[in-house]
């Protein structure tokens, strides 16, 4: 699964930013690639299922997905459920 987050990452690094010198992507596309990142390695985990023997650690997770709309590939859009999952860090005038 450290292979699938590194392949995610390194896919976000551009040409211009690779051209730069640069090895990791703009921090400014954080939280597009931390979603990225998250959904890639639970499609991973769930075709390849390493946790057979544990169970089902993403049980709450895969409850979430039961009301999740199915992409045209016909499987969950876990990029989608893990966007509307993180943390948004926006805070309200009432909060100040």
């Amino acid at each position: 699964m450290v292979r699938v987050a590194a392949i995610t990452l390194s896919d976000y690094v551009t040409d211009e930013e690779l051209n730069k010198g640069l090895l990791y992507p703009s921090i400014h596309t954080i939280r597009d690639l931390s979603g990225s990142i998250a959904s890639s390695v639970i499609e991973h985990a769930k075709t390849t299922n390493p946790s057979k023997r544990l169970g089902s650690p993403l049980k709450e997770f895969e409850d979430g997905l039961k009301e999740t709309p199915l992409t045209s590939e016909s499987k969950p859009d876990y990029k989608k459920l893990v966007k509307e999952w993180m943390y948004d860090p926006k805070y309200t005038q009432e909060s100040k």
